[in-house]
């Protein structure tokens, strides 16, 4: 995570939470001991990630913290986790993208006909559906 994602989410949770929401998220995201939480890994906002970033912003339709989200990923050789449709702008630019949800892969553009999760049929029967594919996941 970059500290122009961290601002985002500051930004947003003032916005529909209140500036103490948004000041207790930081302060938990920003501590260097989260004791039973995820560790938060923080990339550096260097002149090759700006470079990266806004590369991924000039090819259009993704938000400016988002830009930085995906070639941190890249740093970190590890894909980026979402349902945000944005990111199929990264994707475009060679950035790996897992897909999260039946709905995000909807807003990708995508029949689920077209999903690589899609459960197939087994001797004549359908696979369960996994869970991931029946839960929506907020935009």
């Amino acid at each position: 995570m970059t500290l122009v994602n961290l601002a985002e989410v500051a930004y947003i949770l003032e916005r529909t939470s209140g500036a103490g929401a948004a000041d207790e998220v930081w302060a938990n995201l920003s501590a260097e001991s989260r004791p039973g939480g995820v560790p938060v890994c923080w990339i550096d906002i260097n002149d090759t990630l700006v470079r990266r970033a806004a590369a991924i912003k000039m090819r259009d339709g993704m938000s400016y913290a988002d830009a930085f989200a995906a070639p941190a990923a890249s740093v970190l050789d590890c894909p980026v986790l979402t349902g945000d449709p944005e990111f199929r702008v990264a994707e475009e630019a060679g950035v790996i993208v897992r897909w999260l949800g039946r709905r995000a892969w909807r807003l990708r553009g995508c029949s689920l006909r077209q999903h690589p999760l899609r459960p197939k049929h087994q001797h004549g029967r359908r696979v369960r559906v996994p869970p991931a594919m029946q839960t929506p996941v907020s935009p």
